[in-house]
C-alpha cells in the first residue's frame, strides 16, 4: 500500500482534494476512497494451510494481484481458495462494466521448492504474451486463450535488454551480487533455479554437471507389449 500512497502522493495538490473525503480509510492494511466505494486490501502472506484457505476464500474482490507469487507458503491452497471468489465477484464486476482480472508476478524461486515448483507448472500452462495481441479484437483474444492457456493466464516475460538496459548495466548487478550465479539468474535473468540457498551445491557446479547428463531409455511392459520412455 505504502507504493500506493507514495503515487498518490505525487499528484497535483487539487487532484488529491478531488477525491478526499474525511471519511476515507488510510492505514497499514486499506485504502478505501469513501466517494467512490473503492478500496485496496493488503493481506499478509498465510503461516499455514488453514490461514492460506481462510484468506484465500476471503478474496471476493474483482481484482486480486499475488505479488512474489513464488515465494509464498502454502501457494496453492491459497490460490485454489480464492479462485471461486475471486470467480463471482468477477461476474458481479462485469455486469457492471467495471474492469476484473487476477494478476501474479514474481521473481523466480528454485524448482525444488513448492512454492517455485507450483508456480513455474502455472507459467508452463499460460499462453505466451504476443504484442501481435495488441492488435486482436476482443474475440480473437478470447480464442487465443482458449487454445494456447489451460489456466486462463498469459505469460509475460521481459529480459533486461528489452527494459532498456545493457550488458554494462548486467555485469555492474552481477559484481554487486559478488558474482553468486544463484542471485544472478533469480533477480537478474529470471531463471527458475536448481540450487535453493541452503542447497549442498552451488548454481554453478549444478550447471556443470548439468553438461554431463544424459537420458537413458528405460522400457516396462504393460498388458505384454513394451513402452519405452527416457529419464
Amino acid at each position: 500500500l505504502l507504493r500506493l500512497k507514495e503515487i498518490v502522493d505525487l499528484w497535483p495538490k487539487w487532484l488529491q482534494e478531488s477525491v478526499s473525503d474525511s471519511e476515507d480509510i488510510n492505514n497499514k492494511e486499506r485504502i478505501k476512497c469513501h466517494q467512490r466505494e473503492n478500496f485496496v486490501d493488503a493481506s499478509p502472506a498465510p503461516t499455514s494451510k488453514d490461514t492460506a484457505d481462510k484468506l484465500g476464500r476471503g478474496l471476493t474482490v474483482p481484482i486480486v494481484w499475488f505479488d512474489e507469487f513464488a515465494f509464498i507458503e502454502y501457494v496453492d491452497e491459497l490460490y485454489t481458495a480464492a479462485s471461486p471468489a475471486v470467480s463471482q465477484a468477477s461476474i458481479n464486476a462485469k455486469k457492471a462494466g467495471a474492469p476484473t482480472f487476477k494478476l501474479i508476478s514474481t521473481t523466480p524461486n528454485n524448482i525444488d521448492s513448492h512454492s517455485g515448483k507450483y508456480t513455474k507448472e502455472m507459467i508452463n500452462s499460460a499462453a505466451t504474451f504476443s504484442e501481435l495481441m495488441y492488435d486482436m479484437t476482443p474475440a480473437e483474444i478470447e480464442d487465443y486463450m482458449e487454445k494456447e492457456s489451460t489456466n486462463n493466464f498469459i505469460h509475460i516475460e521481459f529480459s533486461y535488454r528489452q527494459l532498456g538496459r545493457d550488458d554494462k548495466w548486467f555485469k555492474k548487478q552481477c559484481r554487486d551480487l559478488n558474482n553468486d550465479m544463484l542471485k544472478i539468474k533469480r533477480e537478474i535473468l529470471l531463471e527458475f533455479t536448481k540450487a535453493s540457498d541452503t542447497a549442498v551445491f552451488t548454481e554453478a557446479q549444478l550447471d556443470v554437471l548439468e553438461q554431463y547428463s544424459k537420458d537413458t531409455e528405460h522400457s516396462i511392459i504393460v498388458h505384454g507389449r513394451p513402452i519405452h520412455f527416457l529419464t
